[in-house]
């Protein structure tokens, strides 16, 4: 798998979104985030068509495309740091 790159801004969302359970779109009215948050579905939406991981998806209720790409980033992240 590709090396998964997030920035901070990109973190600070994803949690926003997953802490407060928010639907789409969560950043009505602030362009600037709503712009990074639907490049940002749409990056994780690519590598889950990439990795035809719909069943990891699927298999935690409620867990959203940016959560998931999230967990991928993390584990990624441990491997990497050992």
């Amino acid at each position: 798998m590709e090396k998964l790159k997030l920035t901070q801004e990109e973190i600070e969302i994803i949690e926003y979104v997953r802490d407060h359970h928010l639907g789409f779109p969560p950043f009505v009215g602030d362009a600037h985030k709503e712009k990074i948050f639907y490049k940002l579905v749409d990056r994780c939406d690519a590598l889950l068509h990439k990795l035809k991981a719909y069943e990891e998806l699927s298999e935690v209720p409620k867990m959203c495309v940016l959560t998931w790409y999230y967990n991928k980033y993390l584990e990624q992240q441990a491997q990497l740091n050992g």
